[in-house]
């Protein structure tokens, strides 16, 4: 039986330290939210003239892309997309369905509900 708890242990670590840092995806498309005492909308609109089909997230501090957060959505020219994320700084990423990548925005502060314009 210790064993047992030592497994479930260690898997609940994991998943609370990957909480902390990564974007994981939630219900519905182009929805995620990372945990955090304070929240704001990062709304991500492509006004660029090609699909994105990943969008990864990291908080500044990461030196790894968060996951994507559109899943199997993409986010064609004119929609917008909408992350869920705690007050702070933030990375960006959207590519293409050839994982090239359009856009990055580095370092962006979220204190409030902000948009990203994808060009």
């Amino acid at each position: 039986m210790p064993m047992v708890t030592r497994r479930w242990s260690v898997a609940v670590l994991f998943i609370v330290g990957l909480g902390a840092c990564y974007v994981t995806p939630a219900p519905g498309p182009g929805t995620a939210v990372v945990p955090g005492p304070v929240t704001a909308n990062l709304a991500v609109t492509n006004q660029s003239s090609g699909t994105v089909c990943y969008i990864n997230v990291s908080a500044c501090a990461e030196t790894n892309w968060g996951p994507d957060i559109l899943g199997t959505e993409v986010l064609p020219p004119g929609q917008s997309a909408v992350v869920t994320v705690h007050h702070g700084c933030w990375d960006l990423r959207a590519q293409d369905c050839d994982q090239n990548t359009l856009a990055t925005q580095m370092g962006m502060q979220v204190s409030g509900d902000t948009t990203w314009l994808l060009h």
